[in-house]
């Protein structure tokens, strides 16, 4: 099928015809340009977390600065610079310090080579927080009369929600 036969000569189109006041050209230079940071809202003290980066129609190379700060009276500075050389998508690997509970902020600073008059700038709130293993008990029966045995099962979880590797002690109560 033609081109022609679909778009009629007065329709709006992007293919060389003239659309209001841009010309194909045109359309192409102002695409949507910009970035998107994925990261966890909240962060584990005393861990690596993964951060992402994605740029949209944006050609590196080019840095991101990545800093963590502290609000309160345990204020503290974590600071990654990343270099990359081209591509849509980076990850990296964020050291969070071993602080206590509290409240930061992670701020991006991106600057790109290829474009020189674009800078990224955003910070967003963040919790952070110290991971404790996550303990589960299930019982064999939701309900039980007087003098059945009760089993249960138990099972820890790291901070990777695996199973600890750790040795249990066992404690038997009779009642």
């Amino acid at each position: 099928m033609d081109l022609g036969e679909r778009y009629p000569d007065d329709a709006p189109s992007f293919y060389g015809k003239e659309w209001g006041k841009y010309k194909e050209h045109e359309a192409i230079r102002r695409r949507r340009e910009g970035y998107l940071l994925t990261a966890p809202k909240v962060l584990r003290s005393n861990s690596t977390e993964l951060i992402c980066l994605s740029l949209f129609n944006l050609e590196g190379p080019g840095n991101a600065k990545l800093t963590l700060t502290g609000e309160g009276e345990d204020a503290f500075a974590a600071t990654l610079d990343h270099s990359f050389t081209k591509g849509s998508k980076e990850c990296v690997d964020f050291p969070v310090p071993n602080v206590p509970e509290q409240r930061g902020r992670l701020h991006l600073q991106l600057t790109l080579d290829g474009v020189p008059d674009y800078v990224g700038n955003e910070s967003e709130l963040v919790n952070i927080r110290e991971y404790q293993n996550l303990l589960f008990v299930q019982t064999d029966k939701s309900l039980y009369l007087p003098g059945q045995d009760v089993r249960f099962r138990i099972l820890v979880l790291d901070a990777a929600l695996k199973p600890l590797d750790d040795q249990v002690r066992i404690l038997r109560v009779n009642l």
